[in-house]
């Protein structure tokens, strides 16, 4: 088997746990982020966010972290994991890159930096300049 599948992916069907309707091994490839959907806009990397997926210790769960920008999530599936990782960003975009500076401490002010020069905001397929703070 792969080293990058490293993880039996069980689908369960309803509530009942002995209904499993597949067994695939989970892909551990890299996540390369570009963009993502958040409310009315998208956010859109000015370079790929490359974020390497490692398995807890009880081989359970998939975690994909990013310190710089304080990104942790950890989920059962490739595909939970995606959507936490988008609800993330997507969370932190609007707390610390969208919050006026008196509002942050200078760590926060520090992530907000980080956040707006990685990402560029774009609303109803109308760039906003994000570069500027």
């Amino acid at each position: 088997m792969s080293d990058k599948l490293e993880k039996l992916d069980l689908r369960v069907l309803g509530a009942n746990c002995d209904a499993v309707e597949s067994i695939e091994p989970l892909a551990m490839s890299d996540f390369d982020v570009r963009e993502v959907p958040w409310r009315e806009k998208r956010l859109l990397f000015h370079e790929p966010l490359k974020l390497t997926p490692e398995l807890t210790a009880s081989r359970q769960h998939v975690i994909l972290k990013d310190d710089a920008l304080h990104i942790h999530v950890i989920a059962p599936t490739r595909e939970d994991l995606q959507a936490e990782l988008h609800e993330q960003i997507g969370v932190l975009w609007s707390e610390y890159a969208l919050e006026a500076d008196e509002n942050l401490s200078d760590a926060a002010r520090a992530l907000k930096m980080r956040l707006r020069s990685a990402i560029n905001e774009e609303h109803a397929g109308i760039p906003q300049d994000q570069g500027q703070i």
